[in-house]
Parts: C-alpha cells; structure tokens; sequence
C-alpha cells in the first residue's frame, strides 16, 4: 500500500465527520432551529460557561479526594478497613446520577452547591 493510498484513507473518518457536521447545519437551517439557536446564544454560552464552573469544581473535588483516599487505604494499618471503603464508595457509585442530584437538591436546596456535591459523588 503506497503513503498517499494509507493518508487517503486515514483521513476518511474527518471528511464523515464534516459530512454529518454540514448535514445537521442544513437542517438546523431548513427547519428555522438555527435562528433560535442564535437569538439565545447569550443564554447558552452563560449556561455553557456556568456548567464547566460546575464540572471543573466537582471533577477537581473528586481528584483530591480520590488520591487522599487512596493513599489512606494504602498504609498497613488501614489493610483491615480498605475492603469496607472501596466496597461502600463502589455501592454508591452504582446509584443512579440524576437520584444522586435529585437527592441533594432536597438536603441541600436549590443552587450551585447541591450540583456541586452531586457531581462529585457521582464522580468518586
């Protein structure tokens, strides 16, 4: 198989990719979804924004905590507990994510903090 034959064929996925990518412009554009996209550009990029606060708080929260975590559980005189922990953090990662933050926002309100909480739990 020849460079130019193996290129061709390496950037075959791209030229799908822009295909499917100027078919959904089109319809966006045909069916007027597009016009709306652009009147509330200013509430999506808010919201946009707002949600990567969220995910980067969480994401970093549940890092930290992981890598304290499992540094704790490494030491010999944790051996005997290190089962019961990585058993009950598995357990509550098996509950679903929306129960998660449905559970938080009724303990913890409405807001930033119960997202917060209920990404980093479903993140551990």
């Amino acid at each position: 198989m020849t460079t130019a034959v193996a290129q061709d064929r390496s950037s075959l996925p791209y030229m799908v990719l822009g295909a499917i990518a100027l078919a959904i412009a089109w319809g966006l554009y045909v069916s007027g979804l597009g016009t709306d996209i652009l009147r509330y550009k200013k509430d999506i990029l808010y919201l946009s924004k707002q949600h990567l606060v969220l995910v980067a708080i969480s994401g970093s929260l549940a890092i930290v905590f992981g890598i304290a975590v499992g540094i704790w559980l490494s030491r010999p005189w944790m051996a005997r507990w290190s089962d019961g922990v990585i058993q009950a953090v598995n357990m509550i990662t098996s509950i679903p994510t929306l129960g998660k933050l449905t559970l938080m926002m009724s303990l913890l309100g409405i807001g930033p903090l119960p997202a917060i909480v209920g990404l980093w739990i479903a993140t551990l």
